[in-house]
């Protein structure tokens, strides 16, 4: 499909050239060809500062842009920011091409991007035009990672600045490479690892050789309904919902770790679940519905009606009826120490049965045992990830000297 043709030329620099076109989908929809370099990315900034503060989202198209340097990429970072302050959305086009392949490799934590404006267009009204439905899908499935990551983007830029000058790092581009790679080795979300790090007490000095010395691992705690220890959380998990489903005769249900770094509960595991629920739920998380309520309670499982518990919003609650779901049950993973870590919760599609009281003491045992497990793990985790990022970091430095 052709562009539409430009309207109105809004500045027309010597290294770069700013133009509006028809708004699409009510979205200000602005184009920027040329050089957008570290000499000149700053004029730019102004002035689609000054245009976006007046509109709702905005779709500013890229295609034509022969350079964009390092500078011009914290610039749509900004803009991003800036616009998501007051719940408005930048998405970018950019063909297909190597200005993609790049953006991808550097901002794909905060950047929606595109491969045409009318595809752009399609995603703000929520329909897939015959070229984008692939597109527009995958990036449906990404929109709540896109916004938690732009929660969580002060979290791990004080982590970064901290972790650059206690061991010297050279840039803050290294300090983020080493952040990440500590990150993907233990399979450990980077907010996670920035939380940890930042509320640990720091290591005795920079040069250490341990950041724990001394350190410990205590064994991981018996699961009396488990065949073998599992390998990872992901697998405890669930060991843990197949345990609820079968005790109380379910064919569907989802488990909610706590997330420090975020706030608030997680979906980590679901089971029997359409994806268009699971979709919603990674898009509004526990707020709305009976986890948080579980959580808070000082002993035992949670069940209730969903047709008339006011611990759900009106959105939740038809969300849930229309899939059959008629009565929930939440069972708090709390620990021997009393943390609660998550809730595993089951759904049903009339009133939640009632066990025998050996089966209640069942499921209330292998929440228990869960609990204390997933407590000694993050533990444990946590310490494995910091002093490995805190021996990584200290050669990175040593080297950069």
């Amino acid at each position: 499909m052709a562009r539409a043709p430009e309207q109105q030329v809004v500045r027309d620099h010597s290294s770069w050239r700013l133009t509006s076109a028809s708004p699409v989908q009510g979205a200000l929809v602005l184009r920027v060809a040329g050089v957008v370099d570290i000499a000149t990315c700053g004029e730019l900034e102004v002035e689609l500062v000054r245009l976006v503060d007046g509109s709702a989202d905005a779709i500013l198209d890229l295609r034509d842009v022969s350079v964009l340097s390092v500078a011009g990429t914290g610039v749509l970072s900004r803009l991003v920011d800036r616009l998501s302050q007051s719940g408005r959305r930048l998405l970018v086009v950019t063909g297909f091409g190597p200005l993609r392949r790049v953006l991808e490799a550097i901002q794909a934590d905060v950047l929606e991007l595109f491969g045409s404006v009318e595809t752009a267009g399609a995603a703000l009204a929520g329909v897939a035009g015959e070229d984008g439905c692939a597109e527009l899908a995958r990036l449906r499935n990404q929109v709540h990672d896109l916004r938690e990551k732009l929660r969580t983007r002060p979290l791990v830029a004080r982590a970064l600045g901290v972790l650059q000058e206690r061991y010297g790092l050279r840039d803050v581009s290294t300090t983020n490479a080493l952040l990440r790679e500590v990150s993907q080795r233990h399979n450990t979300k980077v907010r996670t690892v920035a939380h940890a790090f930042l509320a640990a007490p720091p290591p005795s000095s920079p040069k250490a050789m341990f950041w724990f010395p001394g350190r410990l691992v205590p064994p991981s705690p018996p699961l009396t309904f488990a065949v073998r220890q599992p390998a990872d959380r992901a697998a405890l998990l669930d060991l843990v919902l197949d345990a609820a489903l079968t005790c109380l005769s379910a064919s569907a249900g989802t488990v909610w770790l706590t997330d420090p770094a975020r706030g608030g509960l997680v979906l980590e595991r679901h089971r029997g679940l359409p994806p268009e629920v699971v979709r919603f739920f990674h898009r509004t998380g526990a707020a709305g519905t009976v986890c948080p309520s579980a959580f808070r309670v000082g002993a035992g499982a949670v069940a209730t009606e969903l047709a008339t518990d006011p611990a759900f919003t009106e959105e939740v609650r038809q969300v849930m009826l229309a899939t059959g779901v008629r009565s929930v049950r939440c069972d708090p993973l709390r620990g021997a120490t009393g943390l609660c870590t998550g809730t595993v919760v089951t759904h049903h599609h009339d009133h939640v049965p009632t066990l025998a009281p050996a089966a209640e003491r069942k499921l209330e045992r292998i929440c228990a045992e869960a609990g204390t497990w997933l407590v000694w793990h993050v533990r444990t985790t946590t310490l494995d990830v910091l002093e490995h990022l805190h021996r990584e970091a200290r050669e990175t430095g040593s080297h950069s000297k």
